[in-house]
């Protein structure tokens, strides 16, 4: 019995050393997992701490960034510019509101150097800041953008203030833009967020401040606002202190509470600003602690559990194993129950193995695509129900279990795989493959999660086919097309291809400004208007459509049309972008305007053939009547004392009658209708004949200066032509200069100068001589260039007798088949330039005028014994013309039509020295009577007379070279000059 008590109180005391030295074991390890997962907790928090102070390092100097990179480009708008050089105050006010973008400024300044308030986009507005005045003051030193210091404004909000000065195109200071942002709207809840929930994890924003560290947003456990808590430097155990004295990374010490933290400390780039990311270390730990206490309760409760068993042990053993082996089953089978409902609801395929790859469950959607029941694949190898191959190569791809069960991770498979089911077919699918760790942490098995991806693939390649579209659509699209967005330098976010052949840029230089804005682009002077336009359509809410010029790069000028819409946001209140098409219209542009250039050279020819019309219409019947009223006037005249009051009168009569013939010529000048006797002449020497005459008619105080050119080529016209023309230009260029002046004559040749066609119609190629009359008076504009030529144009209302000298040279120069041109400025003098065609002929040009024959010696032979047969069918010119010719002293035969006339010159006895006859005549010409007349009586001289025009005259074949012409109306000066010339021809 001792022995057996002996034995029991040796288990005893046996079963207590053991039990203490297991308690002992169990502290001791539980100390050091509780010291490993310690340092893993706060290896993990440091890491988590380390991102999160990167993330607000790198949030608020990119916050900081962009509102010093918002200034810059604000200031350097030319628009901004602009209205404050102009003072618009309207103007001023938009630009300032469209500065606020949105809001996400609290208002926007501009202020002089000395800081006073000019203009702000929300008024009232507050009187500057110390800190933004100072940061005013560091913008206008610098030249550059500053921020200011954090400061509280009148209703106790933390603000921060960007300053940004204005010049003007010439360097000069002009304003100081201010953007005032609410910090504790931006800047705050920036550092109020975290990513995770905890409820001690704090991020702070401090500065040195002197001596002092200052928090710069609201911190945990402090009331009051922003920016009033500091803390001297010497309390080096706070992190915000160690911050500031150069202290980087992970630290341990004790916050401004006195409460232990893990903290990360770093810079905020390019700022003095600092940021201190931390967390109490007895939240880190208050998870473990939690753990560690239920699992030392545990461990208690074990122990009291061992003692109890201990003391009834065998019985409560056994029942205590069979209940805890029974519980264990009921768990397993709960577990196996859940898994299997989670297993075969799932959405995605599910297949798992054992450790040697064998197939133990499917769900439902592995089936679908495997083709494969679960029954059947059970203790299948995976590689023969999961088949999969590359969709690009067939070839087979590696089985994603075998990779986790040798390598132990979770593995995924490559893009673009293909699962071959039991049928064949092919499902594009993605998955992932995990191990099935057991409570040793050994791999039992493998979980293989795969989905099938035919619509995910259909909806992609759906996609890529209709972005592939629109791309092609927009790529070839005349032109290009843009997205924008609603500023002034119109910052381009996309760019079709046309985009090159349309600006010469490409694409990557205009988005986002990177080398050039779009705004850069627009032609200077339009620039105002396409905004303008494009604001005020925007405001309407309807789309613009406008036209204007661009400047390409390589400096050329173009026209363009642009059509385009703003995009709103899905409140339908705030433009978010404008979209449109922009399209090159040079050519047409071109066109139009050489369409409008030519309609008015066709309504010029055009309004000249209607007074050729005119002038052709009243000439023959015009003349007649003036050549009847020069002639009896003549003659009454003569019949009249010369001391007679009469004789006044008479002179008057001739005088207007002259005029009135002057001015029917000019007309026909115009209409290039003159009777004309073209000859080849020298220019020069015409031009130097009529010097003299020209130096008299433009007085002493106007120089006038002659430039021949050397060996000037040969003209075919009338030498009475070129008088008119210079005639017309020199008084012309006399008219233009008030006071002294110069004027210069100049030849030169020229070969083919004309390409296109210009102010006065098409030009032909070829050899022309130059003629060109230059001055310095006062020039012309374009309005009055566009009517030099039209017939009563003057710039001289009250002179009655101008507007026909430009026309009339305008008339001569296409009669001879040449072109005029104009060069002229407004006070700058004026050139024109008269360019008339080469005549290729040999030797020097035959005289171009008749010595006059007395009366007594034509051929040696007086008036009394020469016999003229005169022609005409008009009565009173055939009366008048008779009465002339006798006057002088011929014999005339008179005859009214040309049959008559042949009767008369048959009948005649005697000789016929001259036959004087119309040219227009009804039933046989002038022409055809002279050739019977020549014919029967072969020494007959020929004169012709007509007051037809010119191209009437030159059909019947009279006007040419050996052609004597008489052209009406005549005075007896004229009629005895030509019968003497035509007599001694």
């Amino acid at each position: 019995m001792d022995k057996k008590l002996s034995g029991s109180h040796m288990r005893r005391d046996l079963w207590r050393l053991s039990f203490a030295a297991s308690a002992a074991l169990i502290a001791f390890l539980g100390y050091m997992q509780y010291r490993a997962e310690s340092d893993r907790v706060f290896e993990f928090w440091s890491q988590d701490l380390k991102s999160v102070g990167t993330l607000k390092a790198g949030q608020a100097a990119s916050w900081r960034s962009e509102r010093l990179a918002d200034a810059s480009r604000f200031v350097r708008g030319p628009t901004l510019v602009r209205a404050i050089e102009n003072a618009d105050k309207s103007d001023l006010s938009i630009m300032l509101k469209l500065n606020c973008k949105d809001g996400l400024y609290h208002n926007a300044l501009l202020v002089s150097a000395a800081c006073e308030v000019l203009d702000s986009a929300h008024d009232p507005a507050q009187p500057l800041s110390t800190a933004s005045r100072q940061a005013v003051g560091e913008a206008v030193a610098t030249r550059r953008s500053t921020l200011s210091d954090f400061y509280q404004s009148a209703d106790g909000s933390l603000h921060i203030d960007c300053a940004a000065p204005v010049f003007t195109g010439t360097g000069q200071l002009a304003a100081v833009l201010v953007l005032q942002t609410a910090a504790s709207s931006h800047i705050q809840p920036l550092m109020e967020s975290w990513p995770g929930a905890s409820d001690t994890a704090e991020t702070l924003l401090v500065r040195k401040d002197g001596d002092c560290v200052l928090f710069l947003n609201k911190i945990r456990g402090k009331a009051g606002g922003d920016f009033d808590l500091r803390f001297p430097l010497t309390q080096v155990h706070l992190p915000a202190v160690q911050a500031v004295r150069g202290k980087r990374g992970i630290i341990q010490s004790s916050d401004y509470r006195g409460n232990p933290v893990l903290a990360d400390v770093r810079m905020v780039p390019d700022s003095d600003w600092f940021i201190v990311t931390k967390i109490d270390k007895a939240e880190i730990l208050a998870h473990l602690r939690r753990n560690t206490l239920v699992i030392c309760g545990f461990v208690l409760l074990g122990m009291i559990v061992i003692v109890i068993a201990y003391a009834l042990e065998n019985r409560a053993r056994k029942a205590e194993m069979y209940h805890t082996l029974f519980d264990n089953e009921q768990a397993r089978r709960l577990f196996n129950e859940q898994f299997r409902a989670i297993l075969y609801s799932i959405g995605d395929a599910v297949i798992t193995t054992d450790s040697q790859g064998h197939v133990n469950q499917m769900n439902p959607v592995a089936e679908k695509l495997t083709g494969w029941t679960e029954k059947e694949a059970a203790g299948m190898l995976l590689d023969e129900v999961f088949r999969i191959v590359n969709e690009s190569t067939k070839e087979p791809v590696g089985n994603p279990a075998h990779r986790v069960l040798r390598e132990g991770q979770i593995v995924g498979l490559a893009n673009h795989t293909l699962l071959i089911s039991r049928n064949g077919e092919e499902h594009p699918i993605a998955d992932s493959g995990a191990p099935i760790h057991d409570e040793k942490g050994d791999i039992t098995g493998v979980v293989l999660v795969f989905r099938d991806q035919s619509d995910e693939r259909a909806a992609q390649k759906a996609l890529a086919d209709s972005e592939r579209m629109l791309s092609t659509l927009l790529n070839n699209l005349p032109g290009m097309a843009y997205r924008c967005r609603y500023d002034t330098y119109w910052t381009m976010v996309f760019l079709s291809r046309g985009c090159k052949d349309l600006t010469g840029y490409e694409t990557s230089d205009l988005i986002e400004n990177r080398k050039l804005s779009y705004f850069d682009l627009i032609h200077p002077d339009d620039r105002q208007a396409v905004w303008d336009e494009i604001d005020g359509m925007i405001k309407r809410r309807a789309p613009f459509t406008l036209e204007y010029r661009i400047i390409a790069a390589d400096g050329t000028e173009k026209w363009v049309w642009e059509r385009g819409c703003a995009v709103f946001d899905k409140d339908n209140k705030s433009v978010t972008m404008i979209e449109g098409i922009i399209q090159d219209i040079n050519e047409r542009k071109l066109a139009a305007a050489e369409q409008i250039k030519l309609q008015e050279q066709i309504h010029q020819v055009q309004k000249l053939e209607a007074i050729g019309r005119l002038a052709g219409g009243i000439a023959h019947d015009f003349n007649n009547m003036l050549a009847i009223i020069l002639g009896n006037a003549e003659i009454l005249q003569e019949s009249i004392g010369q001391n007679s009051p009469e004789q006044t009168h008479m002179s008057e009569i001739i005088k207007a009658g002259k005029h009135a013939g002057k001015i029917v010529k000019q007309l026909l000048g115009c209409a290039s209708k003159q009777s004309v006797t073209p000859r080849e002449i020298d220019l020069n020497q015409a031009i130097s004949d009529s010097m003299e005459t020209l130096r008299h008619s433009i007085g002493e105080q106007i120089e006038l200066e002659w430039a021949p050119g050397d060996d000037i080529w040969r003209l075919w016209i009338d030498p009475a032509q070129i008088d008119q023309i210079l005639v017309n230009l020199v008084i012309n260029a006399r008219d233009a200069i008030s006071g002294k002046g110069k004027i210069v004559i100049s030849t030169s040749n020229v070969k083919h100068p004309f390409v296109t066609q210009g102010a006065t119609g098409v030009r032909n190629s070829g050899d022309y001589v130059l003629f060109s009359v230059s001055d310095n008076g006062c020039g012309m504009d374009q309005a009055v260039q566009a009517q030099i030529f039209d017939p009563f144009f003057s710039t001289k209302p009250n002179d009655i007798k101008s507007g026909l000298g430009l026309p009339t040279v305008y008339g001569i120069v296409k009669q001879n088949k040449g072109h005029i041109t104009v060069e002229s400025l407004a006070g700058q003098g004026s050139v024109f330039k008269i360019y008339l065609p080469r005549h290729h002929s040999q030797g020097k040009a035959p005289p171009t005028t008749v010595a006059a024959v007395s009366a007594p010696d034509i051929a040696g032979r007086p008036h009394s014994e020469t016999t003229i047969l005169l022609v005409e069918d008009e009565p009173a010119v055939l009366e008048l013309t008779k009465i002339l010719l006798q006057k002088d002293g011929y014999n005339v035969l008179a005859a009214n039509h040309p049959q008559k006339a042949l009767t008369i010159a048959r009948q005649h006895k005697g000789t016929i020295h001259l036959l004087l006859t119309d040219v227009v005549m009804p039933e046989m010409s002038g022409l055809e009577l002279s050739d019977v007349i020549g014919s029967e009586m072969p020494g007959t001289k020929k004169l012709f007379m007509s007051a037809y025009t010119a191209d009437i005259i030159a059909r019947h074949g009279v006007i040419n070279n050996n052609t004597n012409f008489l052209e009406k109306p005549f005075t007896r000066e004229d009629l005895e000059q030509k019968v003497r010339e035509a007599l001694s021809s």
